[in-house]
């Protein structure tokens, strides 16, 4: 027995080098019997043998250890498995489910525990009773039926009558038992009537062989025992509600919890919870699950702990990856099962993946109320993130109705900060998929950061009210970037880039087409642009003040001028004076400039006199500045139609920078170059409009709207005194970077420049702390960083800069919509993961069932597995054999 014993808890993890060590193991037995008995033929045969043997021994156990031999045994108590339990607390763990019926909070309180013992009456017994008289009807009409078709084949009908025989023993018997619980039940009870109709007809006479009417009979009457035995545990639920004050009380506390609550108090209860239910000595470990997987304290010095001290500001996880991660978190500790409190919502922006194995059991308590449900939510709701004030702007949402019926209508509000400036409120009606969308045309006169609030009425039928309301923040702008339009003529391009600008909402739009004619535009309104771009302007049309004007956009103001070249005056005039400064190349005749190069080269049109024109463009180097597309894929210039020409420029000034270039020859056809504070753009390129011809409007406004936004400084949401101060988007989410700029001019609005700019965060009036924004390159008086990631609340940038003071509001918020459309509880997805691990779903009213499932997994059997080939064990035995014969050798004189 005890060899069996041994053998039953010794195993080899790797048989496959069993020859080799077969072999192994003879030669070393050979070797010890040749080598060493000849060094002991002077001692007795018992000594003899006993040195050659401890040898042999060890030399064996290493050879053995080839094989990685185990030893499996019983866990010691400190060894036997854990509980972990996981908690979930996500978003739609705050629901409040309460449309949960009064004989419902009966039932929960009793699962919880909060019943005083013996005060609820249980319908289980009938129900059992009830599923075991079934079965065995079924297996007796099985039996009857295979009876009849002997009979009509003509077989021997001996075998099928005692199956018969058999199954309708069987069924009194369950019969029986089930007419037994009438006695134990209200007379007047439903359930009662139809157990005593089912005796009724089990009394009336039967033929084994041939009586079907009685078998119809029986069948009906355990059909309405069936459907009564289920409204019987409600009934007498509440008629316990109605008659029992204290009753009545726990049911009103159990109503004012959200399913994280009741979560808390199904664990931490002292008395009732699971934490005072499982043995003291039990290992226990705790995780919360939301948008991580943080541990969570359950015990602390000792005792439970009161509260688990989470909220539901997470957006939640997969469940099953959560699992694992927790289990990954305890490094290897053994786990018998795990106990899952959740929903089973996932998020609707997190799909599905395959979810991976879990291997321990998990017992999944559907925390949500079940039964058909009904709510009205909001979600994909979309607002730009700026707008200008009076300026049309559009909010759009969808409507959901969980549980309603399709042409359901509600009343959707918008208001902007509260409701006094509402707006008209439109009714919408579901369609097929239980939704609809709805859209509101706005406009908001008061720059700023305002709140945009959509909002549905709560409905007495709904589960849950807290998705009936969304907020989103929208930045207000007051001033508009001003951007003027000069032209010779009108040329397709310019009139394509005037349309562009007049389409795109924030441009203060000035144009005019001079044709010979004096500009409009006097020095001061000049100076307030900016951007300016002039197309084929001539040199004479603007007077010096204009000209010094339209100079000191880029060279003081840090604005953008961008030259376009045409056939009739640029560059043809521009060749002296302060106007040559504006040209990316060198004239020669400007006096103290450089000279030109060999050959005296100057601008000059190359043009294509066939039929279908070659030139092609692309930018000037991979790290050019990308005008085609923002998302900047070189391959997109392959697709532009070819040209008939452009200006080719001599050898550029050191400043300027080519963007665009022709690329056969290498030509620069678009060029930048920095001008004090801003930026002079020249434009070799007159035609561009022919890109439109076959791939659209995209490519060819694309390349003139980035060159003009990379050259201006876009607006600022506030401008306080002399300080500017812009916040990437007015609400965030967690964790998520703001990108942040300020701007300082003097008092004629002249960039002053700056060393650094302090920017404050404050949180609900309380300083948080201060960074620094460190100065633009090339951009005079232009400061900027980024604000790592907050977390939730309000907050208060402000910037300081020289003695100007300016803040400007930031929300940091979560937002669920998404997550929160359907607030129903997923028991599927609980199901599948309680399947997939070997476990089970119970749900708030069953966790009495709880303690009992855990300790009965906790109690079986789970071996300790030694691995002896790498342990103390063989490393010991193997010092000990050698120290043994070392010391008999020793004290034998052969050492």
């Amino acid at each position: 027995m005890r060899h069996d014993s041994l053998m039953a808890a010794m195993g080899w993890q790797d048989l496959r080098a069993l020859p080799l060590v077969g072999v192994l193991i003879g030669v070393l037995a050979l070797g010890a019997v040749m080598f060493y008995l000849p060094q002991s033929r002077r001692l007795p045969r018992r000594w003899r043998w006993t040195l050659t043997g401890l040898r042999l021994l060890a030399l064996t156990a290493l050879a053995l250890s080839l094989l990685q031999p185990i030893i499996i045994r019983a866990p010691k108590p400190a060894e036997r498995g854990a509980i972990m339990l996981v908690v979930d607390h996500s978003q739609g763990m705050g629901i409040h489910d309460r449309l949960r019926r009064s004989a419902q909070l009966v039932a929960l309180a009793d699962g919880l525990g909060w019943l005083p013992a013996g005060l609820r009456s249980r319908g289980d017994a009938v129900k059992n009773a009830v599923t075991a008289a079934r079965q065995k009807f079924e297996d007796l009409s099985t039996a009857q039926s295979r009876l009849s078709f002997a009979s009509l084949s003509g077989r021997s009908t001996v075998e099928a009558a005692a199956q018969v025989s058999t199954a309708f023993s069987e069924f009194d018997s369950a019969a029986n038992a089930l007419l037994a619980e009438r006695s134990k039940i209200n007379p007047k009870a439903q359930v009662a009537a139809a157990i005593e109709n089912l005796r009724k007809q089990l009394q009336r006479p039967r033929d084994a062989g041939e009586d079907e009417d009685w078998l119809s009979g029986v069948r009906a009457a355990l059909d309405a025992v069936t459907v009564a035995a289920t409204t019987f545990q409600t009934g007498t639920d509440q008629t316990l509600y109605n008659t029992n004050a204290q009753v009545r009380s726990i049911c009103d506390e159990l109503q004012g919890l959200s399913r994280l609550g009741l979560v808390e108090q199904a664990i931490v209860r002292p008395g009732t919870g699971l934490l005072s239910n499982v043995p003291p000595q039990t290992p226990m470990y705790g995780f919360a699950v939301g948008d991580e997987v943080t541990p969570l304290a359950l015990r602390g010095g000792g005792q439970p702990v009161r509260r688990l001290l989470l909220d539901t500001e997470a957006a939640g996880m997969d469940l099953a990856v959560g699992i694992r991660e927790a289990l990954d978190h305890l490094n290897g500790v053994p786990v018998a099962a795990v106990v899952l409190f959740s929903d089973g919502r996932r998020p609707v922006s997190k799909p599905p993946g395959a979810s991976p194995a879990v291997g321990v059991p998990v017992y999944a308590v559907a925390v949500a109320s079940r039964g058909q449900l009904q709510d009205w939510s909001l979600s994909h709701v979309r607002i730009p993130e700026s707008v200008f004030t009076g300026e049309p702007f559009m909010v759009l949402a969808r409507v959901h109705g969980v549980g309603m019926n399709p042409g359901a209508t509600v009343e959707v509000r918008c208001a902007v900060d509260d409701a006094a400036t509402a707006i008209p409120a439109k009714s919408v009606t579901l369609g097929a998929d239980l939704s609809a969308d709805v859209e509101f045309v706005m406009t908001i006169d008061e720059p700023g950061s305002r709140r945009i609030m959509l909002q549905l009425p709560p409905a007495p039928t709904e589960i849950n009210s807290e998705n009936n309301r969304v907020e989103r923040w929208v930045k207000v702008y007051a001033r508009k970037q001003k951007v003027a339009l000069l032209a010779a003529a009108p040329f397709w391009d310019f009139q394509y880039l005037r349309d562009a600008l007049e389409a795109r909402v924030g441009n203060d739009l000035h144009v005019e087409v001079l044709e010979g004619g004096k500009c409009a535009l006097t020095p001061e309104r000049i100076l307030q642009q900016d951007a300016m771009v002039l197309f084929d302007v001539g040199a004479t049309w603007l007077d010096a003040a204009q000209w010094s004007a339209v100079r000191a956009i880029a060279e003081e103001r840090g604005g953008l001028v961008v030259l376009v070249a045409g056939a009739e005056h640029l560059p043809a005039e521009y060749g002296t004076g302060a106007l040559a400064e504006l040209l990316p190349y060198w004239i020669e005749s400007v006096a103290g400039t450089q000279p030109m190069a060999a050959g005296d080269a100057k601008p000059a049109w190359r043009i294509w006199q066939g039929e279908e024109p070659v030139y092609r463009f692309g930018p000037a180097a991979p790290g050019a500045q990308r005008l085609l597309f923002e998302a900047a894929d070189p391959r997109a210039w392959d697709t532009l139609p070819p040209l008939y020409r452009y200006l080719s420029l001599p050898p550029l000034k050191p400043v300027a920078r080519p963007l665009l270039v022709e690329r056969k020859t290498g030509d620069p056809v678009i060029t930048t170059m920095p001008l004090g504070a801003g930026q002079v753009a020249f434009v070799g390129l007159d035609e561009t409009w022919r890109w439109r011809n076959k791939i659209g409007r995209t490519a060819q406004e694309g390349v003139w709207m980035q060159l003009i936004r990379d050259g201006t400084d876009p607006p600022y949401a506030v401008i306080r005194g002399r300080l500017s101060l812009e916040v990437g988007k007015a609400a965030v989410s967690p964790g998520e970077a703001v990108d942040v700029r300020v701007k300082l001019v003097d008092a004629h609005g002249l960039p002053v420049r700056l060393p650094t700019a302090e920017l404050r965060v404050l949180r609900d009036g309380e300083f948080k702390f201060q960074q620094s924004l460190m100065p633009v390159d090339g951009a005079a008086g232009r400061c900027a960083g980024t604000l790592l990631g907050l977390p939730v609340g309000n907050y208060v940038l402000q910037a300081r800069a020289d003695d100007q003071i300016v803040e400007y509001p930031l929300h940091v918020v979560r937002r669920y919509e998404r997550e929160m459309e359907d607030p129903s509880g997923d028991r599927a997805a609980l199901e599948r993961i309680a399947k997939a691990s070997g476990g089970k779903v119970l749900t708030m009213e069953q966790l009495r069932e709880l303690p009992p499932l855990l300790a009965a997994v906790e109690s079986e059997p789970h071996p300790v597995t030694l691995r002896l080939w790498d342990s103390a064990y063989l490393f010991g035995f193997v010092v000990a054999c050698f120290a043994a014969e070392w010391a008999l050798r020793k004290r034998m004189g052969l050492a």
